[in-house]
């Protein structure tokens, strides 16, 4: 989730034994966000709530994450859209979201490099 909203390898300054040890001893190590982006921003509480390492059972649900993000309003936006088409069953609106992410994406990645 990290790395798609970011475009960038979570714990990039770890090498891959370092990032399995610290998986194995359930450390918890932070994120290196880039600086204010308006998606990172938004975002970054509900990733933090994803990848929380010490107590995966306190993860949200897919389902939960879903609902997250469609209240967002590049998605909520493109809710508007699809609705303005004639469709508002629910996996057009989901879809939509997605497309929507994907075209944002980008724009984050370029900005942010």
């Amino acid at each position: 989730m990290f790395f798609a909203i970011t475009a960038l390898k979570p714990l990039a300054e770890f090498d891959d034994e370092a990032v399995r040890t610290i998986k194995q001893r359930l450390e918890e190590k932070p994120l290196s966000w880039p600086p204010d982006e308006c998606l990172v921003n938004g975002s970054r509480p509900l990733v933090e709530q994803a990848t929380h390492w010490s107590n995966p059972t306190s993860r949200p649900s897919v389902n939960e994450i879903h609902g997250v993000m469609v209240q967002w309003p590049e998605c909520m936006l493109q809710h508007a859209r699809v609705q303005a088409l004639g469709s508002d069953e629910p996996d057009a609106s989901a879809a939509a979201c997605w497309t929507q992410a994907s075209h944002v994406r980008p724009t984050v990645v370029q900005q942010s490099g």
